[in-house]
């Protein structure tokens, strides 16, 4: 307080020692109008710490005492209020600002702001006490309509506030309204094209809600919104966190290193038919959500560098995740914000030492034996482990739902084997015939892609089908009300192994059934007795029939990918014998056996489950006996194809193993293969 005395006749002015000691007198009061008593507060809050950070708001409230109806005096004591921590009385100044001038857009901001940071400290957040946990799932609804408000108060005043438009954008995004987040930042892209964060956020917000073609095409627009360093840091760097196993403790070049990240990328992408990688996507949205998330500015921390950045970056969305709010006990100890991540199979804990902002690994007792976190493990030590037995961990994300496609694959000797030693592989597929009046556009029109990778993940093979029309020809029933539509693709190359993918995207919803696995091409003998996979069918004739699935040795037939067959349907086999030996008058001379028996409990239990989704069965009534059929054929080839139907109309609907076994009298070898069979 300033104090003036008379001595002697002679004015003098006494000035505080605090005074003093910043070099600053203290403004005399008899002289002081507002603005002089501003400026002073200005000069003192310069200093930043907080003895003068307290004088700073004496001043201004002088100042605020001169001209009440002076709102930059207000905002400027606001602003004081929040550098010192005085977030409710700093609340209060900006709502006195509005009532003196309901226009003024930075008041309007900065309680939306308040508003936002109150509703991600109370959302999915708890307290515990010793007698229950509080759950402030009311607090953080009320705080999320408020902050909704004022952000949208600030939009009306301005509908180009860039800092509105992209908080109103993350609090949308927090409470899992993706559809109206991602509204919200398509104005703002459209204001500020050229900006990074904000297309940023576009790809992010777009991948929330599954429209994977456009955030893929605004992650491509915000790197070229970057620095080459940021570039390189998002695109490059960011991947070593998914790549650390891979490196050890080895010196890679910068070629090798690069040849790995594309290897990567290559073989872990999901569905190869579109132009881009969904699990890169995946990737730069983990990264930009890390880096809008997580970074701490103040301290140079960027998101995806930071504790919960790389977990972020390794596993993606936890599937709980629960925020642990300060609390200070009994004997003084201090409980720190925490935050929890639950994965399903482990749990990780992050607290805030500091109040900084910047959450870190917790550990008992981190933060000094003052404070601690509220999480017990070792979450290092966890991080550590989970290296070697979850490095990471991803589901594929795609635009279109996910399709259960019943497929399967065989293999056939190449008729030119001889001289071209390749094999021919089928993978045939069945699509349900949706009725085409439910469906816009034909039902059964889709996209199909074939692709091998050999042994050094080299694209040895790909071809993609569009598939548009359709005939009756191809369409099996396995039901009395399920058609299916039959597909195949085929594919012919040398003995090798490797992995193969096949995958279809259907036209009218962009429903997306993906294969990836591993796959041994056969190398079939020039000599030795040998047999094709074999194959059940639904139809079959002796003509060289385009409209059917499949054509070989002047025989068309659908094969049925499902092996679902009707009691009073018709059921083909299809396989080929190669080299069978010839006797003295130039003919073979071999047996075929078919053998039908019904599966045991313990192979029921591996039944594929889409085969129970397609229709409605009844369980084995009679098991029934082993039921075997056996053939005598003499040929003048060696390579034979044979065809056969069943006639299981007698037979109580079950699940069947059916083996087909050739003896091949003259050489006395004996060679076989076998199918499920699902008889409904």
């Amino acid at each position: 307080m300033c104090r003036q005395r008379i001595i002697f006749g002679i004015f003098i002015v006494i000035i505080p020692m605090s005074s003093l000691l910043s070099g600053k007198p203290e403004i005399p009061q008899y002289n002081s109008d507002g603005y002089t008593y501003y400026q002073q507060a200005v000069e003192y809050a310069s200093e930043g710490h907080p003895v003068a950070l307290s004088r700073a708001r004496e001043f201004i409230q002088k100042a605020l005492y001169k001209e009440p109806g002076n709102v930059k005096f207000h905002f400027y004591y606001a602003e004081l209020l929040e550098k010192s921590g005085y977030i409710y009385n700093a609340e209060k100044e900006y709502k006195t600002i509005l009532k003196i001038d309901s226009t003024q857009i930075n008041a309007w901001f900065r309680l939306a702001c308040f508003k936002e940071n109150d509703f991600n400290d109370f959302h999915k957040s708890i307290k515990t006490t010793d007698i229950a946990n509080v759950i402030y799932k009311a607090f953080a609804e009320k705080d999320f309509n408020q902050a909704e408000y004022y952000f949208l108060k600030t939009l009306s005043c301005d509908s180009s506030h860039h800092q509105a438009l992209m908080h109103l954008a993350f609090l949308y995004e927090d409470a899992a309204q993706y559809h109206k987040g991602l509204e919200i930042v398509k104005k703002m892209v459209a204001i500020y094209p050229r900006d990074k964060d904000a297309n940023l956020y576009l790809a992010l917000l777009s991948y929330r809600c599954r429209k994977i073609e456009q955030a893929h095409l605004a992650f491509r627009k915000a790197l070229n919104y970057m620095s080459i360093e940021e570039k390189q840091d998002f695109v490059v760097n960011s991947v070593n966190v998914l790549l650390e196993r891979f490196w050890k403790d080895q010196e890679y070049s910068e070629q090798q290193i690069q040849r790995v990240k594309n290897r990567y990328w290559q073989m872990n992408d999901p569905l190869l038919l579109t132009e881009y990688n969904e699990r890169l996507v995946e990737h730069y949205a983990r990264v930009a959500y890390a880096n809008l998330r997580f970074s701490v500015p103040e301290m140079g921390i960027i998101g995806w560098k930071s504790d919960r950045g790389k977990i972020f970056i390794k596993y993606g969305e936890p599937d709980n995740r629960t925020r642990l709010r300060p609390q200070i006990d009994e004997t003084g100890i201090l409980y720190v914000k925490t935050d929890i991540w639950n994965y399903g199979d482990f749990t990780l804990g992050f607290s805030d030492d500091y109040a900084s902002g910047n959450f870190r690994f917790s550990e008992p007792g981190n933060g000094g034996s003052k404070s601690k976190s509220q999480f017990n493990a070792e979450t290092q030590l966890i991080v550590d482990n989970l290296k070697s037995s979850q490095p990471d961990r991803y589901e594929p994300v795609f635009e279109g739902p996910r399709i259960n496609i019943a497929n399967r694959l065989a293999q056939f000797k190449n008729p030119n084997h001889f001289t071209n030693e390749k094999t021919d592989i089928y993978v045939y597929y069945a699509i349900p015939a949706v009725d085409t009046l439910k469906v816009q556009g034909a039902a059964f029109s889709h996209l199909a892609g074939l692709f091998f990778f050999d042994r050094s993940n080299e694209l040895k093979y790909q071809k993609r089908s569009h598939i548009d029309q359709n005939s009756i020809q191809n369409t099996i029933s396995v039901s009395d009300s399920i058609r299916l539509n039959v597909y195949a693709e085929r594919m012919s190359a040398k003995a090798d192994s490797g992995v193969i993918a096949f995958e279809v995207i259907r036209d009218y919803d962009k429903g997306v059934s993906s294969h990836h696995g591993k796959l041994n091409i056969r190398n079939f003998s020039r000599y030795d007795l040998d047999i094709s996979d074999m194959i059940l069918a639904s139809k079959l004739n002796f003509e060289n029939d385009n409209s059917m699935t499949i054509n070989r040795n002047g025989i068309s037939f659908v094969p049925n990918p499902s092996l679902v067959f009707k009691t009073d349907g018709t059921i083909y086999l299809y396989c080929e014998i190669y080299n069978l030996a010839k006797g003295a008058d130039s003919f073979t001379d071999f047996e075929q056996v078919i053998t039908i028996s019904p599966l045991s409990a313990s192979e029921n239990k591996g039944i594929a489950g889409f085969f129970r989704n397609i229709t409605d069965w009844v369980g084995i009534t009679d098991r029934g006996q082993q039921v075997t059929l056996r053939s005598a054929y003499q040929t003048d080839e060696s390579d034979v194809p044979v065809y056969l139907q069943l006639d299981m109309s007698d037979y109580v609907p079950a699940d069947y193993n059916v083996k087909l076994t050739i003896y091949d009298n003259n050489s006395g070898k004996v060679i076989s293969d076998q199918s499920m069979l699902f008889l409904r």
